[in-house]
């Protein structure tokens, strides 16, 4: 597994090649959390170069999709190959990973934020000064 780092504005982008294996996860993870621990909250995957993505793969972009979330960070995936999206998919993560952070992009996103009874999506845009936010309450029987 190779990692190359990248700086898109507010976001760093880690350009991932090989296979998100249970090999190598971990490494994914620490450079991950080296990003974090560099103070950037929003983190992009590039996954264009990633063949394969096992469960302990879709485990380590859960942890840290979370753990981002919780800080009110993000972490999105860019072009990921067939084989990474149909993983994706699959594991039902696809349409959450799919919106790169719009500080990365600089255009306007929606983060989604789900807690029991509660839907909170906010509306990202270029610049703080035009960020908002959308609730929503719903119930599930």
């Amino acid at each position: 597994m190779q990692i190359v780092t990248r700086t898109q504005g507010e976001a760093v982008e880690l350009c991932l090649l090989g296979r998100l294996d249970a090999s190598w996860a971990e490494f994914v993870g620490n450079a991950i959390d080296e990003v974090i621990r560099g103070g950037k909250h929003h983190v992009l995957l590039h996954l264009a170069d990633v063949d394969y993505i096992s469960s302990a793969g879709i485990r380590v972009v859960v942890k840290y999709f979370r753990q981002l979330q919780s800080i009110r960070g993000s972490l999105g995936v860019t072009s990921p190959s067939a084989a990474a999206a149909q993983t994706l998919r699959m594991a039902g993560l696809a349409k959450l990973l799919a919106s790169a952070p719009a500080k990365a992009q600089g255009a306007a996103a929606l983060v989604p934020t789900v807690q029991p009874g509660r839907v909170s999506l906010q509306v990202l845009a270029r610049s703080e000064e035009h960020t908002s936010e959308l609730q929503s309450q719903f119930r599930i029987s």
